[in-house]
């Protein structure tokens, strides 16, 4: 675990709660007033002009909101047929599909699949050995498939260790801040103290944010491995096995990405 150390160049400035926070996506739409050089007309009953305008800015700005929250909500429901407990991390992020790439990736992906991927338990290894397959890929797409699951095994790693840090409240991110402070080593000790309890307070918050998108990360690498073997097999296989041989195929080859895994960073257990 990486320490706090006290030097005389870590400071930070900031108020932060004792418990992580994961920030919650929001959308706001501020009209700014507007104002007209010319006298009032109000007395003559012709509406002002600025006025109008600005109720014409929030008439258009109310209706793109009503069909982007429309479009989020067919999209939300699109999901929720794949994943009918709620339970993957891109719904938490939906709101964003249309400015963030990697979220439409993925979500362009999935609905193409019409599908969730899952690996295989640790326990299922031997039987997936036994496993067959009707439509072999080629040797660039399979090595892209193992390459990405080796991706896939180092980021749960990754966040298996994240997450016990969590768990246990323990900072593994050493925070430091590029600022000079005349004095700072001639400060009371009680601020000292408590700069350095800040500084583990924001390592753990930022470490839940890495947690959780660490999860997304996985299941969009699960997602693009499934969905360029279904590119791949597609029209060579019949479509009521497309599904099924998918999925046979990830299996066989997270066993592989794992193996190589476990070879490359010299590991015995990944879990």
């Amino acid at each position: 675990m990486a320490g706090f150390p006290d030097d005389g160049d870590d400071l930070v400035i900031s108020m932060i709660s004792e418990e992580p926070i994961i920030p919650s996506a929001s959308t706001s739409t501020s009209i700014l007033p507007s104002t007209s050089i010319f006298p009032s007309t109000s007395a003559l009953n012709f509406p002002s002009s600025s006025n109008h305008k600005r109720k014409i800015g929030d008439d258009e700005t109310r209706e793109k909101r009503m069909r982007y929250d429309d479009f989020s909500s067919a999209l939300e429901q699109q999901l929720t047929v794949i994943d009918s407990e709620k339970s993957l991390e891109v719904l938490k992020y939906i709101h964003s599909v249309r400015t963030d790439v990697v979220v439409k990736d993925y979500i362009d992906k999935i609905l193409e699949l019409n599908f969730f991927p899952t690996i295989p338990q640790q326990e299922e290894f031997e039987a997936i050995h036994n496993k067959k397959t009707v439509q072999l890929l080629t040797e660039t797409c399979s090595a892209d498939v193992v390459s990405l699951l080796m991706l896939f095994c180092q980021s749960r790693y990754f966040s298996n260790n994240m997450g016990d840090a969590l768990k246990h409240r323990k900072s593994v991110l050493n925070v430091k801040a590029s600022l000079h402070m005349p004095g700072f080593m001639r400060l009371p000790e009680d601020i000292l103290v408590n700069m350095t309890s800040l500084k583990q307070s924001l390592a753990i918050q930022i470490q839940a944010l890495l947690y959780e998108g660490s999860q997304f990360f996985q299941e969009h690498l699960l997602v693009e491995c499934a969905h360029k073997i279904y590119i791949e097999i597609k029209g060579s296989v019949e479509d009521s096995i497309l599904k099924a041989e998918t999925s046979n195929h990830i299996d066989l080859h997270f066993v592989k990405a794992q193996i190589e895994f476990m070879k490359v960073f010299n590991m015995k257990d990944i879990d």
